[in-house]
């Protein structure tokens, strides 16, 4: 009696298995085949009519690693020894995260020229807007510094809390140079009206810091779950906002005595 497919569970059996007789003696299938073991995938996934195999992973973040730094891997040393015909791509949250780095370009450059058309309204001047805008970069190197320190990747939210530095990062300057603009009106050299704005509103640049930076250590050194996502974004940008102070009573006056002689 033939026995079912279903039944069969590997080549040994499929070759015992009868196909006929022969004057009453049965004859299996390995007496006419010869059977070859070959592995074969149970079933076959294809991707944009393509035949895919799907590998899935979970990154250890706790370790210091990002799913950046394993994409990085994965393309650096997996895919240049991958056979002609095969490549390496990648699905959620790579791709997403690369959109998502696309469109957070977006909304940068998008906020910066807005904080810049802002002040130029409020200051009725397009120079001292574009001084004040040199403090930007402190705040960046500053959220890229704490990062590096902490040890904490940088990732999207710490980006969104960037992009959220960047309206406050300014604001000492602000004061700074909206002191300096009623001294001067007043009648003092650049010089000197440069050095007054610098003693009033050190207090106040202080203050601000504080009252900022203390509002932003319960999410960068917060516990539970989720936290290491807030923290990301805590440490950048208390980072950024320590930084930017200290140095911006710096770059500020050195960058005016560069731009705004006496005459």
């Amino acid at each position: 009696m033939t026995r079912h497919k279903n039944d069969i569970k590997n080549i040994n059996e499929a070759n015992n298995t009868a196909i006929g007789s022969v004057n009453g003696s049965p004859i299996n299938l390995d007496a006419v085949v010869t059977s070859v073991a070959d592995p074969v995938s149970l079933s076959i996934a294809r991707n944009n009519r393509e035949r895919s195999e799907y590998i899935y992973c979970n990154c250890n973040t706790e370790a210091g690693y990002a799913v950046g730094d394993i994409m990085n891997v994965l393309k650096d040393e997996i895919a240049p020894e991958l056979p002609a015909g095969y490549k390496l791509t990648f699905g959620p949250p790579v791709d997403s995260m690369d959109e998502a780095v696309g469109e957070f370009a977006e909304v940068f450059f998008s906020a910066i020229v807005l904080l810049y058309l802002l002040m130029a309204a409020v200051m009725e001047s397009w120079s001292r807007p574009f001084l004040i805008m040199f403090t930007l970069p402190l705040g960046f190197i500053g959220m890229f510094a704490a990062s590096a320190i902490s040890g904490v990747p940088i990732s999207m939210i710490s980006l969104l809390g960037g992009v959220m530095m960047i309206g406050i990062v300014v604001n000492n300057a602000i004061l700074i140079m909206d002191e300096v603009t009623i001294l001067r009106n007043e009648g003092m050299s650049a010089h000197d009206a440069m050095t007054e704005a610098l003693k009033l509103k050190l207090r106040p640049i202080i203050m601000t810091t504080i009252a900022s930076i203390a509002g932003m250590l319960p999410m960068a050194f917060g516990s539970g779950i989720g936290s290491e996502f807030r923290q990301s974004c805590g440490i950048g940008v208390v980072g950024g906002l320590l930084l930017s102070a200290i140095l911006t009573v710096y770059l500020i006056p050195a960058l005016y005595y560069k731009f705004y002689s006496n005459k």
